[in-house]
């Protein structure tokens, strides 16, 4: 079955990964989805500026960007041996849980700041046990300033960054030092160059200070929708008693990457509520640390029946939303 089949490691499973992501883009490729243009960080608003926001373009930027996404997850998990097997699970779970709700499947700020977060995944496992990481530190705090100039509210992923520093590595005061520096770096040349334009003021109210909940596409949801929401919710709700119940059982490098990825999905939910808008969309960062959690489910789940069932469901209700 599906989950069987993507629970090796093999190159041809990412053929299947892309005809499933496919089979959930059809709709945005024949129906272009409009972007709302409302909510603009300096990047974003760089990115629109050279896609037509009714095009096939978008979709196909949007549909690479999570794909590509998904890859990078999948590569860092197998790599730093996040969990206890190597698989594509990451990958596939990421992209059904980008691609399940019809306002997903378009560019929004979420899928390109995920993208740089993702990076930043692979430079803090990389830390890990390292006495001297200066580099790798940096880097993962710039591309978590780079996410966040996509899309604000990502800069709160930065305090799953300080617990990294203390699940991973001893007290240091340098790599503190050199996160910070790498968070604000990205902001140091934006506000640079609206100061050169006389435009700083404009950062700062249009960009910064936006108005909280601008919209919210929650109460709009359809009888499909509630179904693949309470799926979800049992699906995320397994994955975590799951991973506690068994937590003493893994070796110390998986119990410290999975306490990180709890710790950033709460970091992450927490964003929802600073978030400009409150719509499926601003969800989009729990993406990251439950595509990895939920594979660490089905991976280690004894009643293999089971996994097949819930993904089985995931995945109806997500075509079903899509094209009915």
């Amino acid at each position: 079955m599906i989950i069987g089949f993507f629970r090796d490691n093999q190159p041809f499973t990412y053929i299947f990964l892309f005809l499933i992501a496919l089979l959930l883009w059809g709709s945005a490729f024949a129906h272009v989805p409009y972007v709302a243009l409302y909510y603009k960080m300096p990047l974003f608003d760089l990115v629109v500026h050279y896609i037509n926001v009714r095009s096939y373009t978008l979709s196909f930027f949007a549909f690479s960007t999570v794909i590509g996404t998904g890859i990078i997850i999948n590569y860092t998990v197998n790599k730093y041996d996040i969990l206890t097997k190597h698989s594509t699970l990451p990958a596939l779970l990421y992209v059904l849980l980008m691609s399940c709700s019809d306002t997903l499947i378009t560019l929004h700020p979420s899928v390109l700041a995920n993208f740089f977060i993702a990076l930043s995944f692979n430079r803090v496992f990389a830390t890990y046990k390292q006495q001297s990481a200066l580099t790798q530190l940096f880097d993962a705090g710039l591309l978590i300033g780079i996410a966040s100039l996509f899309y604000l509210p990502a800069t709160l992923i930065y305090l799953s960054l300080i617990v990294a520093l203390i699940v991973f590595n001893t007290f240091n005061w340098r790599q503190w030092v050199v996160t910070f520096l790498g968070l604000i770096t990205p902001y140091l040349i934006i506000i640079a160059y609206y100061f050169y334009v006389d435009k700083l003021d404009f950062f700062w109210e249009q960009k910064i200070m936006f108005p909280l909940h601008l919209s919210n596409d929650l109460n709009s949801s359809t009888t499909s929708m509630y179904v693949l929401l309470s799926v979800l919710f049992f699906v995320c709700t397994f994955s975590v008693v799951k991973l506690f119940d068994e937590y003493s059982s893994y070796t110390i490098k998986t119990r410290q990457s999975l306490s990180y990825l709890m710790w950033f999905a709460v970091c992450a939910f927490a964003s929802v509520f600073v978030a400009p808008t409150w719509t499926f969309k601003d969800f989009a960062l729990l993406a990251l640390p439950f595509s990895i959690i939920i594979s660490n489910y089905f991976i280690n789940i004894t009643r293999e029946w089971m996994a097949e069932t819930l993904f089985i469901m995931l995945l109806s209700c997500a075509v079903f939303i899509h094209y009915f």
